[in-house]
């Protein structure tokens, strides 16, 4: 298992980054998708470290 580093998108501005472990990228969303059921998901994509700057 790897650790998948997933940004999910619940709105235009909230966003949630969080790790996955799972054999690969598909498995990771659908864990994700499990684990935050209780929210509408917009969309999920794979985070690069250093994506997002805090300091806008």
């Amino acid at each position: 298992m790897v650790d998948f580093d997933l940004i999910i998108y619940f709105s235009e501005k909230h966003i949630n980054i969080t790790v996955v472990k799972a054999k690969d990228f598909e498995e990771a969303k659908l864990i994700a998708y499990k684990k935050f059921s209780h929210r509408t998901i917009q969309k999920i994509e794979p985070y690069f470290r250093g994506q997002f700057s805090l300091n806008k």
